[in-house]
């Protein structure tokens, strides 16, 4: 607890300002500027690192403890780290990818929420006007040059913003930007991205109600896992109707998860005792199947071992268990922080983010600021109880 900054500050707005610009820069890498926006990327990621290297080691030095939900987290990144070593060739962009979500999480969560709300409103609309013009420019209009599947799939740098958004005091702005990720997101046809907008924005309507526990966040996201993991199955089978128009390829995401799954599984199984406890290095996915594993779980298992994934379990146990602690105090960030659980379960579930894609950053940041002001509002409400059972 002793890491949290005390004096709440706008650099969060600033780091903010940086992911998004390097969210935006990808639409330069897709296009007609590939090498620029490559570029932005690695200085932007860069200064992020060494940011969160600086501030790691001063607090170190210092002799300040994290708590279990940041240290485990860095356990499991330093762990990653020290495979990636062992079984990879080194290369700049890969520790980038590697570093990015704990440098995001750490800092976010160090800095804490913004001390202005104006300016993270006006921060958070220029962002979400911007991306959905190019999204609608390059990804549904068309006239990209360069992958159109990474294209397609960057309408999850705006379905897990939603978690952020809400954070937003003024309803206008805040509703205007709901409304408007909800519809692009109808309009990419993506299904797990429907899926995890309509989950966020039915937990926050729950909360807003006040119907919100433990029992019907669980029915919502249950639900959701089955009916994609049923849409999964009828859509390997059938080529027809709206199951075609729904699920795309192998290569932008769509059905194919459960052989690529298959083949993964079975190549980890052939191998060494060794490293199916320490796992295979980075891109073993790839190396076998030519794709990514599309399921950070599995891409987690087969890249770090049994181990790797006992770690990284730990850390996420440790994420849910301090959400659910806190929504029962009924906080005011109860509701963000159900939909950031849920919304990265999905994703992480039937895509390759954590590693890859930089929209998990998105997560990771708003999961660091929700974290500060949790681990602060329970200090204060410990104090509180302290001093009242000092004046009995």
């Amino acid at each position: 607890m002793d890491s949290i900054k005390k004096n709440k500050s706008n650099y969060s707005i600033f780091l903010l300002s940086l992911l998004f610009v390097e969210f935006i820069s990808f639409f330069l890498r897709a296009n007609s500027l590939p090498n620029l926006g490559v570029m932005m990327r690695a200085v932007i990621f860069i200064y992020i690192i060494v940011n969160f290297a600086l501030v790691l080691l001063t607090q170190l030095l210092n002799g300040r403890k994290n708590p279990k939900i940041i240290s485990s987290a860095i356990l499991f990144w330093a762990y990653s780290m020290l495979i990636y070593f062992i079984n990879n060739q080194l290369d700049v962009f890969e520790l980038i990818n590697l570093t990015s979500w704990i440098s995001v999480l750490y800092l976010f969560y160090y800095y804490g929420f913004p001390k202005s709300i104006k300016l993270l409103t006006l921060v958070s609309s220029v962002f979400v006007c911007i991306f959905i013009l190019l999204y609608y420019r390059y990804a549904i209009v068309g006239g990209f040059v360069g992958d159109k599947p990474g294209v397609v799939n960057s309408i999850y740098y705006l379905v897990l913003s939603i978690s952020f958004i809400t954070l937003i005091d003024n309803k206008v702005p805040r509703n205007i930007m709901l409304v408007l990720i909800s519809v692009i997101t109808l309009v990419s046809l993506k299904g797990t991205a429907i899926i995890i907008v309509f989950i966020a924005l039915l937990i926050n309507y729950l909360f807003i109600k006040k119907n919100a526990n433990r029992k019907n966040i669980l029915l919502i996201f249950g639900g959701s896992l089955a009916f994609i993991v049923v849409w999964m199955i009828v859509s390997s089978v059938s080529n027809v109707g709206i199951v075609e128009i729904l699920n795309s390829n192998i290569e932008s995401g769509g059905n194919g998860r459960f052989e690529i799954w298959e083949e993964i599984f079975k190549a980890f199984n052939q191998g060494p005792l060794l490293n199916k406890l320490f796992g295979y290095g980075l891109n073993f996915s790839v190396n076998i199947t030519e794709y990514s594993a599309h399921c950070d779980y599995i891409e987690i298992l087969s890249a770090f071992g049994i181990v790797g994934f006992i770690l990284f379990f730990r850390w996420f146990y440790c994420f849910a268990k301090e959400i659910f602690a806190n929504a029962k105090q009924e906080t005011y960030f109860s509701s963000i922080c159900f939909m950031v659980l849920s919304q990265i379960s999905l994703i992480m579930m039937f895509s390759t983010t954590m590693f890859i894609s930089n929209y998990f950053l998105i997560s990771m940041a708003i999961s660091g600021m929700v974290f500060n002001e949790m681990l602060r509002e329970n200090n204060e409400r410990i104090n509180k109880e302290s001093h009242r059972r000092v004046l009995k």
